[in-house]
C-alpha cells in the first residue's frame, strides 16, 4: 500500500500535468488514502477534472471534492475573450421584415365554453402562431 504523502506528491503531480486545471489555488491533502482537494477552481469543468485527476492516481481510495468555483470576472478576461460573449445585432442583415404594433389586445378563444361563462378564465395561449 502506497504512503499518504506519495499520493499527495502523485496528485499534486497530476494536476499540474493537466492542462485544464489550473493548480495554483488547489490544495491536496490525503489521510488514509482519501484525497481531499479544498481551495478555488476557476470554472465547474476546471472542479470536475481536479476530481479526475486525483482519481486516476495510483493508491487513491476516494476523492473529497472541497473545490469552490470562483468564476473570473469578466472585466478581467482578455479582450476577445470578452468580445465572444456578445454578439451585434443587425436587424436588416438578420431578418427579412421587422413588424411594430403599435396597439395590441389580450387573445380571445374562439369557442366559448360553459366553464368560461362560470367564471373561469379562458385559455387564450397562442398556440401555432
Amino acid at each position: 500500500m502506497r504512503s499518504d504523502d506519495e499520493i499527495k506528491r502523485d496528485v499534486e503531480d497530476e494536476l499540474r500535468w493537466d492542462p485544464d486545471i489550473d493548480e495554483t489555488d488547489i490544495a491536496v491533502a490525503v489521510k488514509d488514502g482519501v484525497v481531499t482537494l479544498s481551495g478555488f477552481a476557476r470554472s465547474y469543468g476546471q472542479r470536475r477534472a481536479a476530481e479526475a485527476a486525483a482519481k486516476r492516481v495510483a493508491g487513491v481510495l476516494g476523492v473529497a471534492n472541497d473545490l469552490e468555483v470562483r468564476l473570473p470576472i469578466i472585466h478581467r478576461r482578455p479582450e476577445t475573450e470578452r468580445m465572444s460573449h456578445y454578439f451585434g445585432a443587425r436587424l436588416p442583415e438578420q431578418f427579412d421584415a421587422v413588424l411594430h404594433f403599435d396597439e395590441t389586445r389580450a387573445v380571445e378563444p374562439l369557442e366559448y365554453t360553459a366553464e368560461w361563462q362560470a367564471g373561469e378564465p379562458p385559455e387564450t395561449f397562442p398556440f401555432g402562431v
